[in-house]
């Protein structure tokens, strides 16, 4: 995992070589990276999907933490259902205090359905399901499975200006005894296209508090540059606006098609 994640530059390259040959038709990427909030639209059926990422991150405990972030995508042939699995790769980070930890993050498996396409005054909307699986170590990660629901709906509301609107709920396994605390999420992203190849995001979020973990409320802006419709490059970064939440966090990313499988 460490080489995959260091290997990030190499993906970028070969994705940009192999991208002159392909013709100019190519479909556009569906890339909910770089913020928070995410698209309730589903990628290209068939088409293996790549958002990858490198972030960093302190506050809230952490004097810092960076690592890597892959997320893979596929949608089947009816275009109403979204595969997704996704990593953060190898994280290294220091606790206040001083305390150093590295190791393999964990590993979460989603499901996307569409429920309804935009038209008229409509939305994109959608539901998704996933499920983390504890592959981090105990100085990593909590060591227990977690589940997520997730209600999300999306909007072109002109050619330039785009929304996008994130509600859900999480249930947390507790370490000490093997049951569940939930924990809701709420967000809110619009975008607007400066230019067909470039566009700035902004975004509101917000975790709320329970007994693992405290209140997570955050901002942060983005901008998002494609020089073609299948490939995005962006940059992030983000500001905790309560004690919970990270001071800050930055990103940046590139999202392609690794191949056409059906």
């Amino acid at each position: 995992m460490i080489r995959f994640a260091l290997s990030l530059p190499v993906l970028c390259f070969a994705s940009l070589a192999f991208g002159q040959a392909q013709t100019p038709t190519a479909p556009a990427v569906n890339p909910g990276r770089p913020t928070v909030t995410d698209v309730a639209s589903l990628t290209q059926p068939g088409y293996l999907e790549l958002e990858a990422g490198l972030s960093y991150l302190t506050g809230s405990g952490i004097d810092y933490q960076y690592g890597g972030s892959f997320l893979f995508k596929l949608t089947d042939k009816s275009a109403l259902d979204e595969f997704r699995l996704s990593t953060n790769g190898y994280i290294f980070q220091r606790a206040d205090g001083g305390d150093k930890a590295k190791g393999l993050s964990d590993t979460v498996l989603g499901f996307q359905r569409l429920l309804s396409s935009q038209g008229g005054n409509g939305f994109d909307t959608a539901i998704r399901l996933e499920t983390k699986l504890p592959t981090a170590p105990d100085t990593i990660g909590t060591g227990k499975t977690d589940f997520n629901v997730l209600l999300l709906a999306s909007k072109d509301f002109t050619d330039r200006f785009h929304a996008d609107f994130n509600l859900g709920d999480a249930f947390l396994g507790r370490p000490e005894n093997g049951k569940y605390t939930s924990q809701g999420f709420a967000s809110a992203a619009c975008s607007y296209k400066v230019s067909p190849t470039l566009a700035l995001q902004t975004e509101l979020y917000g975790f709320a508090g329970n007994s693992l973990n405290a209140t997570n409320v955050g901002n942060g802006y983005a901008v998002a540059y494609s020089p073609r419709p299948d490939q995005v490059f962006d940059a992030y970064i983000g500001f905790g606006l309560s004690s919970g939440a990270p001071r800050y966090f930055v990103t940046f990313g590139y999202t392609c098609f690794l191949a056409k499988l059906f």
